[in-house]
């Protein structure tokens, strides 16, 4: 059974694989029906399908193995973790990017699960992502156990507060990216209809923390003016909402890209234009998708790169970083600033909207010196 011929009927292909339990908190009586479950859990359109994405991977990869979600075994988890590091027979598993279906709906015979070999993040991510659902399905009754919840011990990618640190775009990779925005081209509308959105998208990140999922879903009308204040109400990860101050500069720039296209300068509360448009044409518009925005990103990104490397006074550092970074490292670094300006633990997680205030708490790296010093004061006392 190869991936495509799988992955043309899924769920049916895994349908009528397994009797319902008696005490089951579900009607689920096959892993497709079960998977769907979980599924249906997640309302968020972006988080349903990155979920969907790791499921679909490994149910196809446990058909290739004739293999039910009831007989995943812990030798299986290990097996499929050496299967992600390299997916074997590539010519079956690996492929270029293109559209799973075609427009009469049947597979695309091109489309293959993966592009590659997955990074170690992105191995982590799956792990965590296919354990989740085990736990789910135990939690429910469907499963006995859950073969990826067992901890080896050991870490095959750093802490997180370390990763967290390291994440971040300073002054100098910040003034490279303005640099960046200034010089592109604006001889023709359109290439100043981009210049002027890749100045209020890189802007936006920066200056609110927002996950580019966040921003991709957001509209125009979510952004309010209360007490000569403006805000914007953020429906975040998970569900959770949240109302965060906008600074001038960032309403500022907020008004050019309006008026390039031709919108009234500030927003109103039934203005359902996209807080980032992919096409605004006249009164319609369609809202950018967040790969299209991170493409954008990183399209800044290779061009600050362009800036360093013509500037002899450039650190290697800085043009490292600029090569590794992506539109989640302005969340990074807004969290950083936010704590270093002050803020409280609490107020920074209002602000980044965390559910868990130890998710906030990985960002309080910028406090080692604080520390440093303190101690090294108590030492010089006599």
């Amino acid at each position: 059974m190869t991936p495509n011929q799988a992955i043309a009927t899924f769920p049916d292909f895994f349908a009528g694989t397994l009797a319902k339990k008696p005490n089951a908190m579900t009607r689920a009586s096959n892993d497709g029906e079960a998977v769907n479950l979980w599924l249906s859990e997640y309302s968020n359109p972006h988080t349903h399908a990155a979920l969907r994405k790791e499921a679909e991977r490994f149910l196809l990869w446990a058909a290739s193995r004739q293999q039910m979600l009831t007989e995943i075994t812990r030798e299986d988890v290990i097996e499929f973790e050496g299967f992600l590091l390299d997916p074997q027979p590539a010519a079956l598993w690996c492929g270029k990017r293109v559209a799973r279906t075609g427009i009469d709906g049947t597979i695309n015979p091109q489309w293959r699960p993966f592009l590659g070999p997955l990074s170690p993040q992105s191995q982590q991510l799956a792990r965590s992502r296919i354990g989740n659902l085990f736990d789910y399905l135990l939690s429910v009754g469907y499963l006995k156990h859950n073969p990826f919840a067992i901890f080896r011990g050991r870490r095959t990618t750093a802490p997180r507060t370390e990763r967290s640190a390291e994440r971040i775009i300073d002054n100098a990779m910040w003034c490279a990216i303005q640099r960046a925005i200034r010089n592109m081209p604006r001889q023709s509308e359109q290439e100043r209809t981009n210049q002027i959105r890749a100045d209020w998208i890189v802007n936006l990140l920066y200056l609110t923390g927002a996950r580019r999922s966040e921003a991709a879903m957001a509209k125009m009308g979510d952004i309010f003016q209360k007490k000569a204040n403006w805000w914007w109400h953020i429906n975040g990860k998970g569900g959770v909402q949240a109302d965060i101050p906008l600074p001038p500069a960032l309403i500022a720039k907020l008004t050019n890209y309006r008026e390039s296209m031709g919108l009234t300068a500030q927003p109103t509360a039934n203005d359902d234009t996209p807080l980032i448009c992919s096409v605004h044409v006249g009164r319609s518009s369609t809202p950018m998708t967040p790969r299209h925005l991170h493409a954008i990103v990183k399209e800044v990104m290779a061009r600050a790169i362009i800036v360093l490397e013509g500037d002899s006074n450039s650190e290697q550092q800085t043009i490292s970083a600029l090569k590794r970074a992506s539109a989640h490292w302005f969340r990074h670094s807004y969290a950083t600033r936010i704590l270093e300006s002050g803020a409280r633990i609490d107020e920074a997680r209002r602000l980044l909207r965390h559910a868990s205030i130890q998710t906030t708490q990985i960002y309080l790296h910028q406090e080692d010196q604080s520390l440093v010093d303190a101690v090294n004061r108590l030492a010089a006392e006599p």
